[in-house]
């Protein structure tokens, strides 16, 4: 059994652009994701953890943010 809580990743490409969202299994491959995320995008991408799900409706505060 895992003890890995769930995150997910938020990727704003620019600034009135629309977030696309990724959910991960855990802190560690959701700060992978959005380390890739970030340096594969655009300049002024921003990318940011948060922790539980996308679709939960409660919100957060990132938990690591690239900018």
């Amino acid at each position: 059994m895992s003890r890995a809580v769930p995150h997910y990743v938020r990727i704003v490409d620019a600034p009135g652009q629309p977030a696309r969202t990724y959910d991960c299994d855990s802190k560690r491959e959701a700060s992978m994701c959005a380390s890739e995320m970030f340096r594969g995008g655009f300049v002024g991408t921003v990318a940011s953890v948060f922790e539980g799900h996308a679709d939960d409706g409660i919100e957060r505060d990132p938990v690591e943010v690239w900018s």
